[in-house]
Formats: structure tokens, sequence, C-alpha cells
């Protein structure tokens, strides 16, 4: 008898409790239901990272307008630091300067133009008084990530930081609109400077 009662004992050990796979089954589902909560926001959560991608890579040009740094092998002075968005595969902003040029014959000197003499702030600057240079550090976009507006141009006049949309002088907001799937988020830079999203 005692023989029987220690195999039920041990018998009593083997395999899992009702309450163990209660416990398991409730971390499963907590877990599933994460993952299905968390699937139909990427979207959003991806257009939001963009946009903070975006807001620092614009914030980097704004930085270099301020800092007015000289360029080897420009002979001109540098009015200041730009974007341009470029659709393709992938969608992309493209870094400009815009140099001034001596347009007198014969040519004096470049560095005595004012940068603001009137002149277009665009990527195709190139009229009378200055011309734009494209320059590297682009910022590309991940996949299906698109720019809203027909033409994204932001221009930082140095060193005064007089922001431009288009090629023309920022009164209120510049906005530009990312656009992932059915989630939009909204970059805004305002006529003093500041880059924002929401």
């Amino acid at each position: 008898m005692i023989q029987n009662s220690k195999f039920k004992i041990q018998n009593s050990k083997k395999g899992f409790t009702l309450i163990e796979l209660m416990v398991v089954i409730a971390i499963v589902g907590i877990l599933a239901t994460i993952a299905l909560v968390n699937t139909g926001k990427n979207d959003d959560r991806d257009v939001r990272l963009e946009a903070e991608r975006l807001t620092t890579f614009l914030r980097d040009v704004q930085n270099r307008s301020f800092a007015s740094e000289k360029i080897n092998g420009v002979t001109g002075k540098v009015c200041g630091y730009g974007a341009y968005y470029q659709s393709g595969t992938p969608n992309s902003f493209q870094t400009f300067y815009v140099v001034t040029k001596d347009i007198s014959d014969p040519p004096t000197d470049a560095l005595d133009v004012e940068c603001e003499s009137g002149n277009v702030w665009k990527k195709n600057a190139s009229g009378p008084g200055s011309t734009a240079i494209t320059y590297g550090n682009p910022f590309y976009f991940k996949k299906d990530t698109v720019a809203g507006g027909p033409l994204i141009e932001i221009f930082f006049l140095s060193p005064n930081g007089k922001v431009f949309y288009n090629g023309s002088l920022v009164a209120d907001n510049a906005v530009i609109s990312l656009r992932k799937g059915t989630a939009n988020v909204t970059v805004t830079v305002n006529s003093t400077g500041n880059i924002s999203y929401k």
C-alpha cells in the first residue's frame, strides 16, 4: 500500500497543471493582440519617422546657411543653402547652395555682389548675379513615402536664415506633406525658420 501511494504521488508530478496551461494561453493571446494592433499602425509610424528624419535633414541644411561656410574651390560668395524634392526611385531631397557670380565685363570680384539683390532663390537660380550648385548629402525617403506638392524647394539665405519656399520669401508657413498609404504628416517651416512636424 505504501508503494501504491508513492506511485500515485510520483504520477501526479508529471505534465502541466491546468493553471499553467491557462497562463501560457493568456500570454500567447496578449502577444497576438499586441502584434495585430501594431500591424495596422505601420504606415502611420513609418510616415512619422520619415517626418522626423526630414525635419533633422532640413535643420542641417539651415545650419549650413547660418554658418556661412566658405567652400573650397568656389570663387563666389555663398548666399545660402537649400533642398529640392526630386521624385524617382527612391524619392529624395537633393541639397544645393547658391553662390554669387560676377557678371561685369571684365569680371571684378564676385564676393562683392550682394546676396539680397532681388535674386530668385531656387535650384535653377542662374540668373544675373548668382548660380546654384547641387552638392552631396541627399535625403532618401523610405520605400512608398512621397512628399506632396507640385514643386518643393526650401532655401535658407545666409547669414540671417530668411526662408524661401519655391523661390518666394515665406510670409507664413512652408508646408511639406508626407504620405504613406492613408497616413499623412506635415513638416512645416515658418517664416522665422522654425522647423516642426505634426
